[in-house]
């Protein structure tokens, strides 16, 4: 083991690496529940763009760093990691091993070299995302000293498949452009369970509703079409609750995160639902999804009533460096 192990290189992927590191891509997106929905060809074109020198000195304008890990046996890739170095996080993310080549440690010892790396930035914190049900991958990262604060699901609905649902006269959606944060404060501990708070700031959470901050080139170059809405009691003139309906072009899908939602309101999910898909039914997407904590227990049984069905469970984990 230990020759096989001297004969495997660690390095930077370059640009001329891209196709070999495809291949791999495309192997282990068959094993994970996260991947299989995303369009590859359109990562492949994103991936591409990050050795565009134009975009690398934005991204660094921005604050932002990329690595790419690989490892290398006999000029074939085995193994991947990508570090993304942003604020004062470290965000590791797509960790690849080939099936032929799994337990030799070869994701521990890029999973270091980007460790590392975060540390050369003076990163605060350390942070990735794992599948629940990937209990090898979990127990990795917790002996690296890693802990789970936040475990969230995903829930589909398929456009493909649209039944029409009659719509509730009680509760309306709208879209919106004003949004009011001292009331989205106020329920914050509704949408996230306390765990959450000990890693997150709330005035960043906050920002996120802050319309007057949401515009322009961020999103631009996230490829994202963006809808503020509000879910508003007919008799009110504000809203209850809130939402931001998002594209994203990797899934060719909508996507809402998080919703302003309370508990005891949850209800009215149902209620909106076809107000929601008539909305999106000119669209070419193929799914709508909803990401939100796993503890919400209401909100998960009334999206299921509205033809929801669970995709996959995440888990946050974070180490402090």
């Amino acid at each position: 083991m230990d020759r096989e192990m001297n004969a495997i290189n660690y390095r930077l992927l370059k640009k001329k690496d891209l196709d070999s590191y495809f291949e791999l891509t495309e192997i282990c997106f068959k094993e994970s529940n996260e991947f299989q929905r995303v369009d590859l060809e359109k990562l492949k074109k994103t991936i591409k763009s990050f050795f565009n020198p134009i975009l690398k000195s934005l991204f660094s304008v921005l604050g932002a760093k990329f690595y790419y890990y690989i490892a290398e046996v006999d000029g074939k890739i085995v193994g991947a990691t990508t570090l993304s170095c942003v604020k004062n996080k470290g965000l590791i993310s797509a960790v690849m091993t080939h099936p032929d080549h799994r337990r030799k440690g070869i994701a521990r010892k890029l999973f270091n070299m980007a460790s590392q790396k975060a540390i050369e930035h003076k990163k605060e914190f350390l942070w990735l995302d794992v599948d629940a049900q990937n209990v090898g991958a979990k127990k990795l990262y917790e002996n690296e000293g890693f802990i789970q604060y936040y475990h969230y699901g995903i829930f589909e609905y398929d456009l493909n498949q649209l039944v029409k649902q009659k719509a509730d006269e009680t509760s309306l959606l709208k879209e919106i452009d004003e949004t009011d944060l001292n009331y989205i404060d106020g329920i914050l501990e509704d949408i996230f369970p306390k765990e959450y708070w000990k890693y997150k700031e709330r005035e960043k959470e906050l920002k996120r509703y802050n319309l007057l901050k949401r515009r322009g080139l961020i999103s631009k170059i996230a490829s994202r079409k963006t809808k503020h809405l509000g879910i508003f009691k007919s008799e009110n003139n504000s809203p209850d609750s809130y939402m931001i309906l998002k594209y994203d072009r990797f899934t060719n899908g909508y996507a809402i995160e998080s919703p302003i939602i309370k508990e005891k309101d949850a209800h009215s999910i149902i209620e909106i639902i076809p107000q929601l898909l008539d909305l999106l039914q000119n669209e070419e997407s193929k799914k709508l999804t909803f990401t939100f904590s796993i503890h919400r227990k209401e909100l998960i049984k009334n999206l299921e009533k509205a033809g929801f069905t669970k995709a996959y469970e995440m888990l946050e984990m974070i180490k402090e460096i």
